[in-house]
């Protein structure tokens, strides 16, 4: 008799752990806590560039201009949502962008009625850190906008250059269920001015340039994410 009272307890226990297991989880919010996403985009970098380039002989100022830059890239992002509401989130987060079939775009320098390709610019990646506000939508969707510091390294005239900057962007995501979801964004990112001193040549006699180069990207983004 005394067993089988063990065994009734031991079950009665069993099962009321289970019923606060799943108690617990069926009250965990939508889009609450941490989370990782993979995402594939489109990139459009805008980079601008003035100064001064010195030859053997002289010092020529003229119209500096760098080809826009148009990549696909690989986004992975790791970030947090804090629940403040039911239905408001705040969310940080990491996010890395690498560009992928990155095309080099000509650098010119045009003085006067005469143009010369002075070198070549490949943005190579970016990274951000960020927060992101949101609104629940129903219970499977959440709409964000996101806030953050970005850099990004680019080649520029054989040099590479780490700018620094801010980003700014908006986006939807959809639970396809408890832990999975998808997602779309849109960003825009405003870098500051950097200074490089390059050597390259101009119809084959070597320039030494002092350049000072500052540029901005936008980029769309879709993919999907999963809740640890």
């Amino acid at each position: 008799m005394v067993h089988y009272m063990k065994n009734i307890s031991a079950k009665l226990a069993l099962a009321c752990l289970v019923s606060v297991s799943i108690n617990l989880h069926a009250e965990k919010l939508p889009f609450e806590g941490l989370y990782g996403q993979i995402g594939i985009g489109y990139d459009g970098a805008s980079p601008s560039a003035t100064g001064s380039s010195t030859g053997n002989l002289s010092t020529v100022y003229g119209s500096y201009n760098i080809g826009k830059a148009y990549n696909f890239n690989e986004s992975l992002a790791l970030g947090y949502n804090y629940v403040l509401d039911p239905k408001i989130r705040l969310g940080i987060g990491f996010e890395y962008h690498v560009m992928i079939a990155v095309p080099k775009q000509d650098a010119t320098l045009t003085t006067g009625n005469t143009t010369a390709v002075i070198g070549g610019y490949v943005k190579k990646n970016s990274y951000d850190f960020f927060i992101a506000p949101g609104y629940v939508v129903d219970t499977d969707g959440l709409a964000y906008a996101k806030f953050g510091l970005s850099s990004s390294r680019a080649e520029l005239l054989g040099d590479t250059i780490n700018f620094k900057g801010y980003t700014f962007g908006a986006g939807y995501k959809y639970a396809l269920d408890p832990n999975m979801f998808v997602f779309g964004e849109v960003n825009y990112s405003v870098y500051g001015d950097q200074t490089s001193y390059p050597t390259t040549y101009i119809n084959g006699a070597t320039a030494t340039h002092n350049l000072n180069y500052s540029y901005n990207s936008k980029m769309a983004l879709i993919g999907y994410g999963f809740r640890f």
